[in-house]
């Protein structure tokens, strides 16, 4: 997914890569993203929500 929403111009890492190695697990962590962004003038807000929800899995 994240190389998706790369391909549209968003910023996105998986959560699984921000975690701390000897972090306890209870069962399957849950998927998660990390969204980078800047501050892009007003106007960009729209087409970057809709790029994000375009990579996005339905469900």
């Amino acid at each position: 997914m994240a190389q998706a929403a790369d391909s549209r111009g968003v910023a996105l890492s998986a959560l699984a890569s921000y975690r701390h190695p000897q972090a306890p697990s209870s069962g399957t962590p849950g998927d998660g993203l990390v969204v980078g962004y800047v501050a892009p003038p007003d106007h960009a807000f729209g087409a970057a929500l809709e790029a994000l929800c375009g990579v996005l899995p339905r469900g």
